[in-house]
């Protein structure tokens, strides 16, 4: 396998993992950072392993400046990187792209088939 290969391997397996692209979207409309508090209310579920893996792909970031070998408070905040704004930009031009061209029945199947692909 390339290295174009397993980027791209990793970057599908990292976005379609439930709530990664919920957390993206959600400190995107928390202009680029929230608090665990934030993103659990806006509906992510236990977001600190997935906030772990985001980071570790260089998407956002702790903002107390703590190490990820400790759980966070709850008001701790986490703001997007300037890759992970550029993430949250692409998800929003996907989900335009969609939209436009997906009729309403393909979309939700479609997107369920790339989160419980194996």
């Amino acid at each position: 396998m390339s290295d174009r290969e397993r980027f791209h391997r990793g970057l599908l397996d990292l976005i379609t993992r439930p709530g990664v692209v919920e957390i993206v979207v959600a400190l995107h409309h928390h202009d680029g950072s929230a608090t665990l508090t934030q993103l659990e209310a806006a509906g992510v579920a236990q977001p600190v392993t997935l906030l772990r893996s985001l980071a570790a792909a260089g998407q956002v970031r702790r903002c107390d400046g703590g190490t990820w070998d400790t759980e966070p408070s709850r008001e701790t905040k986490f703001a997007l990187t300037a890759a992970g704004h550029g993430l949250a930009n692409t998800l929003g031009e996907i989900e335009n792209w969609g939209r436009e061209h997906l009729s309403t029945t393909s979309g939700p199947d479609w997107w369920q088939h790339m989160r419980n692909r194996g």
